[in-house]
């Protein structure tokens, strides 16, 4: 014929055909995969054995570990390296705890994937992950590490890769209860994984979790980015749905409003043990957000703003309100100079942020004022020079 086809070892031949008597279902794609083999069409091979490991099929009734040992070893090098160790994390699921954590030890560890970056970084991510849920957060940072390392060296490294690193870093700082590290490396995730790859249930315990640490986090005072993600329309029509409210409160500073809330969903709020463990601190956020709308919604001409107008819009008693103008300025939200014997705050600069509907809409306003203001000026300046044309 036109094709010699290579002849697969006996041992070889006779593992796949023993899948068939497994797995009778499943026999057009093992044909296919006996085909692709003989004819080393390694890329076809590859898409072929993903969607086999990944068959609820395969996964039930084949052992798939057997598979890569009486199979896939003989041949791993020539596979495309990302693929390949994605391939055998999906048939790694058969294993469980410790022993899977092994095995793809080893796997992480064989020198083509040690030689290809992106191959290294996905392992290891799944490794840390696997490691964290396993109460290995030592080890799991260890290996993250290594993957950073490498990660950072490489340039256009695949999507998935990253979301996969960032989705481990989430899952040990979510761990480790460390809420604001949580916070950055679980919207990198969100910002890599396009959110319908996952299932719904995933989407709003993710949604749920970012938007807690959003919350407790004690460095964590730009909501914007969290707000004007899809990911937070995931928590409309839930039993989470009070969360997406609160943070908009606070995004607006909206002191009066947070209290209301702190009424109308006190029986879930008080079922949060991490928002009532951080209760006195979300109140102080909620006021520095207080003071930063109120000082982004002055005239352009009006930055002297008086401690009395502060103690007011933030609710807060007269002699409170420098700490909180100070713990803003230390926050590097808002820029200006105190003078504690007038009690003036003078601001120079407020810092840049997403802004909401009302918000631009509001900004509009105080840009059409400016500008009228400007006109008049011209139009002050054209007609004193007219005067003097005159006389």
């Amino acid at each position: 014929g036109i094709f010699t086809f290579r002849a697969l070892p006996m041992s070889e031949a006779k593992y796949l055909e023993s899948l068939f008597a497994q797995a009778p279902e499943l026999g057009e794609s093992i044909n296919k995969v006996q085909d692709y083999h003989r004819r080393r069409l390694w890329h076809q091979l590859t898409t072929c054995l993903t969607e086999l490991v990944n068959n609820p099929v395969a996964q039930a009734k084949l052992d798939l570990v057997g598979l890569y040992k009486n199979f896939i070893a003989s041949f791993e090098a020539k596979l495309n390296q990302l693929t390949f160790v994605r391939i055998v994390v999906a048939l790694s699921r058969q294993l469980k705890g410790e022993e899977r954590i092994e095995f793809l030890k080893q796997i992480s560890e064989l020198p083509k994937v040690v030689l290809n970056s992106e191959a290294f970084v996905d392992i290891r991510s799944v490794l840390a992950e696997l490691a964290t849920v396993n109460g290995n957060t030592e080890y799991a940072k260890e290996v993250l590490n290594a993957a950073k390392t490498v990660l950072d060296k490489t340039a256009g490294a695949d999507v998935s890769v990253y979301s996969n690193y960032f989705k481990a870093w989430a899952a040990f700082y979510k761990l480790q209860d460390e809420p604001e590290e949580f916070y950055k490396s679980a919207l990198q995730y969100v910002a890599y994984t396009p959110l319908e790859s996952l299932p719904k249930a995933d989407v709003v315990g993710l949604a749920f979790d970012l938007g807690i640490a959003a919350l407790i986090g004690g460095d964590i005072f730009n909501f914007g980015d969290l707000l004007e993600h899809p990911l937070m329309e995931a928590l409309q029509g839930t039993e989470s749905q009070w969360l997406a409210e609160v943070i908009y409160t606070f995004n607006r500073g909206q002191i009066t409003k947070w209290k209301e809330l702190q009424n109308t969903y006190a029986d879930v709020l008080n079922k949060q043990q991490a928002l009532l463990d951080k209760h006195e601190l979300l109140d102080d956020k909620v006021a520095v957000m207080g003071l930063v709308e109120h000082v982004f919604n002055r005239a352009a001409d009006d930055r002297n703003v008086p401690f009395s107008d502060i103690a007011t819009a933030c609710d807060r008693p007269l002699e409170k309100v420098e700490i909180l103008v100070m713990r803003a300025l230390s926050l590097g939200l808002i820029r200006g100079t105190i003078d504690e014997v007038d009690g003036i705050f003078s601001v120079t600069w407020v810092q840049p942020r997403i802004l909401n509907k009302e918000q631009i809409a509001h900004l509009n306003q105080k840009l059409e004022a400016w500008s009228e203001k400007v006109k008049s000026a011209v139009r002050v300046m054209e007609s004193g020079i007219t005067t003097e044309l005159v006389n």
